[in-house]
């Protein structure tokens, strides 16, 4: 346990019919990073299944609690219970399919980079990334030096495109 981390299998920790919070458990040597993407593999069924059962799809919406110090130490070997990692979805009825796997694909880097990154552009920013096929590979590979590069990309010219304010 001290060389990696080990996600366990999240459970629903809170819902209704608008919204899945999932709840899950985190053991992990303290000096490596959150395992984000087994986060969103572990909750993202239990996800499904909840939104499904009310007529929905999830959409990712945010995680929190991944760097908790539980101060568990395992066998002296360094390796602790960071808590529980609490992965937000919306239950939705109309879903845009791309947009929700970019959003799963940022998080997967750090989810933080969904909340004060992709939410914070303007609808025509996100729409233009959307259709980039260039931004949308750089997602679905991981490579988080790819996607800043290609979102940069993107952005540039639609800045260098709009028109003149005044």
């Amino acid at each position: 346990m001290a060389s990696c981390a080990t996600v366990q299998p999240g459970v629903l920790s809170d819902f209704s019919e608008m919204k899945a919070e999932v709840a899950v458990p985190i053991w992990r040597n303290i000096l490596l990073e959150a395992p984000y993407g087994e986060i969103l593999e572990s909750a993202g069924p239990v996800a499904d299944k909840h939104c499904s059962s009310v007529g929905r799809k999830p959409v990712f919406v945010s995680m929190r609690g991944v760097d908790l110090r539980g101060a568990v130490v395992v066998a002296g070997v360094g390796a602790s219970n960071t808590g529980d990692a609490i992965v937000l979805y919306r239950c939705e009825k109309e879903r845009d399919d791309v947009e929700a796997s970019i959003r799963l694909g940022i998080a997967a880097i750090h989810p933080d980079f969904v909340t004060h990154m992709w939410d914070q552009l303007t609808a025509v920013e996100r729409q233009r990334l959307k259709e980039d096929e260039h931004f949308r590979r750089a997602v679905r590979e991981g490579a988080r030096r790819a996607i800043f590069d290609e979102m940069e990309r993107v952005l540039q010219d639609l800045r260098r495109q709009a028109p003149p304010a005044g």
